[in-house]
């Protein structure tokens, strides 16, 4: 039975579809057999294990590895040969691959050919037609997998939400396999505005409503507006707690109402308005994981949304160099650790800062990068996207730029393969019962891990963000 959908969801929701899809009939397929299907011995590599076999004519232990590609068949190929790449050097056992296509019966020896030559050991290879061969008669009742993934997938999600020591499992085995991300230096760092606020710059919002009222002010100086001046302390009060439905919208009319310098001078003012701490634990985590030990580099580079300095000043403490790239004409270096600012940079001097580069700020800004495919800051983001495993820290992941990008550089993906810290936020509520609470905690988690996986993103959940450092600390050990 070929896979064929019509107004096709990402290769991404189309794979945890069919991977479902397969487990699900295996399960009623073996359960006939008196055989089982159990959770993957090394999750990061397999899908499943099968202890018992398959069936009578391959009835010793396997793991089970479900690949689905929305490619052509020669990305088959590739992709087997790097999969049996990577398990040559984990336990031994025989594997069983079941993908997603049709192939012709020379096709199906090659690929077993080229899989068992790279692993090392006995490989399996179904197809999309033998598969259906052997269970036929199981697959009906799990059919809507394969007719709407994206709703079978989210009707999944909300049926079977995580208890709470999968949850702690779940996470486990994240954080495992990000430390090995960081150990086979595949890591670059994502970071948002969570990362500086503890430091004392102001949050994106703050930011903002700071800038509406210091435009105020600066209009009632400019005009000697008595009245405004008599209320002036009421009214700035009123403009920093102005919550405007879209605050892009709003600073694109604040940044209308200064000249170029003027702007980039009180932005500056209101950025660095704090005493600047840079050691924060946060900081001095990322930092001690940038450090270079014996030829070995951990962090690839770094990719911030902030405006700030602080990163910097914090990796020269570590005696770490850098290289600061915030517009198309930087460039990398060998033997520097490649800062890239994707939305401008401010230095705290502010006569090291160029008026000539854009800062994306407000609503023509954002704009601008989204149409523009072109843009260097999204090509530096898509090629570390695709080339490297990203960890975002401190970002809310609401920028719609940013989710595009993820949807761009996860095609043709088979798994999540970034990383995200976010905090979870349970809802409570006295006038409800608590067991309904629970439940609802549970589908509410369970369905933004598959819209996040759906981009790409492996969640680790923290209930405070002072987890984050000490989980980055555990890179070390």
């Amino acid at each position: 039975m070929l896979i064929n959908i019509e107004n096709k969801p990402n290769t991404l929701i189309q794979g945890m579809a069919f991977e479902t899809y397969v487990i699900n009939v295996l399960k009623d397929y073996l359960s006939v057999q008196k055989k089982s299907i159990c959770p993957a011995l090394d999750n990061e590599l397999f899908d499943a294990y099968l202890p018992d076999g398959i069936n009578d004519e391959i009835t010793e232990p396997l793991h089970l590895e479900i690949k689905y590609l929305n490619t052509n068949k020669s990305g088959y190929f590739r992709s087997i040969e790097h999969f049996s790449k990577a398990i040559s050097e984990t336990s031994s056992g025989a594997v069983l691959i079941i993908i997603g296509e049709s192939f012709t019966q020379p096709s199906i020896e090659s690929l077993t050919k080229l899989a068992q030559c790279k692993a090392k050991r006995k490989v399996y290879i179904w197809d999309i037609d033998t598969f259906d061969n052997y269970t036929k008669d199981f697959q009906q009742n799990h059919k809507k997998y394969i007719n709407n993934p994206t709703k079978a997938i989210l009707e999944n999600a909300i049926k079977n939400q995580n208890n709470t020591i999968n949850v702690s499992e779940t996470q486990e085995k994240l954080l495992i396999s990000l430390k090995k991300k960081y150990q086979n230096e595949e890591l670059t760092l994502f970071l948002g505005a969570g990362v500086s606020i503890d430091a004392g710059i102001p949050l994106w919002k703050d930011l903002i409503n700071l800038m509406f009222s210091e435009m105020i002010l600066e209009i009632a100086n400019k005009n000697h507006n008595s009245l405004l001046s008599q209320n002036m302390l009421e009214i700035m009060n009123l403009a920093y707690n102005n919550q405007e439905e879209s605050p892009l919208a709003q600073m694109r009319y604040i940044r209308g109402a200064f000249e170029t310098k003027e702007y980039h001078k009180l932005l500056h003012k209101i950025l660095y308005k704090n005493k600047v701490n840079t050691n924060t634990k946060l900081l001095k985590a990322i930092a001690e994981n940038c450090i270079p030990k014996r030829n070995h580099i951990g962090v690839r580079s770094i990719i911030t949304y902030n405006f700030d300095d602080l990163i910097e000043k914090c990796l020269k403490k570590y005696k770490i160099a850098t290289n600061v790239i915030d517009s198309e004409l930087g460039s990398t270096s060998p033997d520097k650790l490649s800062i890239f600012h994707v939305h401008g940079y401010m230095p705290s001097k502010i006569e090291n800062y160029d008026d000539n580069n854009e800062l994306v700020f407000s609503e023509e800004n954002y704009h601008r990068i989204y149409r523009d495919v072109y843009c260097w800051s999204n090509i530096v983001q898509l090629n570390y996207l695709r080339e490297t495993t990203g960890l975002f820290i401190g970002c809310s992941l609401t920028d719609p730029n940013l989710r595009r990008l993820l949807d761009i550089a996860i095609r043709n993906n088979e798994r999540p393969r970034h990383y995200a810290f976010l905090k979870r936020n349970m809802l409570s509520n006295n006038d409800i019962n608590q067991k309904a609470i629970d439940e609802f905690n549970k589908i509410d988690l369970s369905l933004k891990e598959k819209y996040y996986a759906s981009l790409g993103l492996n969640i680790i959940w923290i209930n405070e963000y002072d987890e984050i450092p000490q989980i980055l600390n555990t890179f070390l050990e």
